[in-house]
């Protein structure tokens, strides 16, 4: 199944639906390629989230700090301050030290993966994302996360 094909299949999946939320279930986007971006975006939309973007990693951290997000979709090559800081950055703050990340990356080595989870990342997913598979790890990671402030 193509790429065009899986993506249709969500925009077709009913089942897709997220369990009713007294507020929307937020997610922020940190992606630099903006066609990766406007890829994950649209899935992500599609599967009924409220998304907002970042295209480098110290915008990122000023938004969760601002928006405090249920699940941070986190690319590891960004500029100005990397995806690895970010998610350093982002555990050292108590506000928002909880936020499950996942992370997205084009780089699919062991060691990459090992980095990411030993700074705090809830999943590891390479590009180019598969859009089911993204859903389906997005599903997982807030099925894991708490809802609500933390402090």
């Amino acid at each position: 199944m193509c790429f065009l094909q899986r993506l249709l299949k969500i925009r077709a999946n009913a089942s897709i639906a997220w369990p009713m939320e007294t507020e929307p279930i937020r997610v922020l986007l940190a992606e630099d390629s903006a066609t990766e971006r406007a890829i994950c975006m649209n899935v992500l939309r599609d599967a009924g989230l409220e998304v907002h973007e970042a295209p480098d990693g110290r915008y990122a951290l000023d938004l969760c700090r601002i928006i405090r997000p249920d699940l941070l979709v986190l690319d590891l090559g960004l500029p100005r301050v990397s995806g690895i800081e970010v998610l350093r950055r982002l555990r050292d703050d108590y506000k928002i030290g909880n936020t499950p990340v996942i992370v997205l990356t084009a780089d699919g080595r062991d060691e990459t993966a090992d980095l990411a989870f030993y700074e705090g990342a809830t999943d590891f997913v390479t590009k180019p994302v598969d859009p089911v598979d993204l859903i389906a790890r997005v599903r997982e990671a807030l099925g894991t996360a708490e809802r609500g402030d933390a402090a």
